[in-house]
């Protein structure tokens, strides 16, 4: 080797025609391109070229050669896979999910059934208000469930339907909202409203068209089926598909239950007969016993007015109570029935529930289910007896029972009522205010006493001087009595009024005040 690092086994004209050569020619000469297609397993067009370097202080010495191993090695090739013989098999290209430089990217196609917002012009929206104010019905289309009711569309426009005016009954279950949905109902237009927004709203409501088609196809008499709602102590509430009708406590059963939570429950399925309906009031009136053999058709067989029969009160009401003569029979008390002489105001002041009482039949009426009894005519008329006893005039005293704005009410002698009205008491009136309190004992004077009427009439008893001046200030009364006897006499030269009257003029106006 010589001292410029040449194999001198290479002659200088072969160095000076590499350093020499064209690109072209040196690249063909000195690139391992050649060999490298055959070792990476590419083509020659895929693989990088490298390009031959040469050295411009090239060694000036003649027959020097380069071995293999004193070669410039070639530079390092741009890929990172390593070199593996061929196999024939081109790889696939490699690929990345981010999209390249300018490449186009493909966005998913809009739905074609997209509604389009429907504008409500003028026009349709005076076109809809007069649909609402003729109350026409309309179709619309339920869409979906939403908060509070459904959300439902009249030629694309939204509306909205409240849950309380989806059915006849306020409270729809979620599952009767949900099963419409998709489908298409007939509605009426309930309200329209805009605000200062200028956002249009749009109610409807279906109650008004089923109920109009259930009053159509129910009337009196006809036998339904339902299912129990609620259970209260006045009666059941039955569905009858959307409308509740109602069951009466009386018309359960022939004999009343006492509880009627221990014979039905919610979810019962009954059988009952419509006895009334009012459109007018949302009212259908029901009854169970109707279904079953009735007693009252054979009760005026076992019942004769003037009869007396032996009962049990089975419940008081604010007109009378009601006693029950046989399982599924019973009779009314009213309270002019109850006593001859007293004013019952409420049944409890001389009965209770569970006693037993003697009645007298006064009517019977199978056809409306209805006996009349009486508690009085159990024993003797008093009034011809209470007439004579308490003739007009008679002076006697009562307690206040009660006061009202008509009069008082008195007991007297403690067997009969006796009635003071405001009329009667001018001359002890003060003002407008009458001067009595319930207990108080009262001096009276016997006005009227009417055996067929049952009236008895009392008036204030005053002294005649009284009658004539009214009754004496208090003042005058305090101040005469701190005087002596022999002062507090009247003048003897002072004549009344009732001193020029006669003895029968006196008699008849003032009673016997002896």
């Amino acid at each position: 080797m010589s001292e410029h690092g040449l194999n001198p086994n290479v002659s200088t004209s072969e160095v000076s025609a590499l350093t020499h050569a064209t690109p072209e020619v040196a690249e063909q000469q000195v690139s391992p391109a050649e060999t490298l297609p055959e070792a990476s397993g590419q083509s020659p067009a895929e693989q990088p070229t490298v390009e031959a370097t040469t050295t411009e202080h090239a060694p000036s010495s003649e027959g020097a050669a380069l071995t293999p191993q004193e070669m410039p090695a070639p530079p390092p090739a741009s890929f990172e896979q390593p070199v593996v013989p061929d196999s024939g098999v081109q790889p696939p290209p490699a690929t990345t999910s981010e999209p390249k430089p300018f490449e186009k990217i493909e966005l998913p196609p809009e739905p074609e059934d997209k509604p389009i917002p429907v504008v409500v012009t003028d026009e349709l929206l005076a076109q809809l208000q007069g649909i609402m104010e003729r109350g026409e019905a309309i179709t619309v289309h339920v869409v979906q469930r939403v908060r509070g009711g459904l959300r439902v569309q009249y030629q694309g426009i939204k509306m909205f339907l409240p849950a309380s005016q989806f059915y006849l009954k306020k409270r729809p279950s979620e599952q009767e909202l949900k099963q419409l949905e998709g489908k298409d109902i007939p509605v009426h237009i309930a309200e329209i409203t805009k605000d200062e927004a200028g956002r249009i709203t749009f109610i409807v409501s279906r109650r008004k068209l089923l109920r109009d088609e259930f009053y159509s196809r129910f009337k009196v008499g006809d036998i339904v089926e339902g299912t129990v709602t609620a259970v209260q102590e006045f009666g059941l509430f039955v569905d009858l598909g959307g409308f509740e009708g109602l069951v009466h406590i009386s018309r359960v059963a022939h004999r009343p239950p006492a509880n009627l939570a221990e014979l039905y429950k919610p979810g019962d399925v009954v059988r009952a007969q419509i006895v009334e309906i009012k459109p007018e009031e949302d009212r259908i009136s029901l009854s169970i016993k109707a279904l079953e053999p009735s007693p009252w058709q054979t009760v005026a067989e076992r019942y004769h007015p003037g009869n007396r029969y032996v009962g049990i009160v089975r419940r008081l009401a604010p007109f009378g109570a009601f006693v029950e003569l046989e399982p599924g029979i019973e009779g009314l008390v009213r309270l002019r029935e109850l006593s001859w002489t007293r004013r019952i105001t409420n049944p409890a002041e001389i009965l209770k529930e569970g006693q037993q009482v003697e009645v007298v039949v006064l009517a019977v009426e199978p056809e409306k289910e209805r006996i009349e009894l009486s508690l009085r005519q159990t024993t003797d008329n008093p009034w011809p007896r209470l007439a004579a006893k308490y003739p007009p005039g008679f002076h006697t005293t009562g307690i206040v029972r009660q006061i009202s704005s008509a009069g008082v009410l008195l007991t007297v002698g403690g067997e009969v009522d006796a009635f003071m009205p405001r009329s009667h008491m001018r001359t002890v009136m003060k003002g407008k205010r009458i001067p009595y309190h319930p207990g108080d004992i009262v001096a009276i004077t016997v006005f009227e006493v009417d055996p067929e009427n049952e009236s008895f009439i009392v008036e204030p008893r005053v002294e005649p001087e009284e009658e004539l001046f009214g009754p004496p200030r208090d003042s005058a009364k305090q101040s005469s009595g701190n005087k002596p006897a022999e002062q507090r006499q009247s003048n003897p030269t002072k004549i009344t009024l009732g001193e020029l009257l006669s003895e029968e003029e006196r008699r008849r106006l003032f009673g016997n005040t002896e």
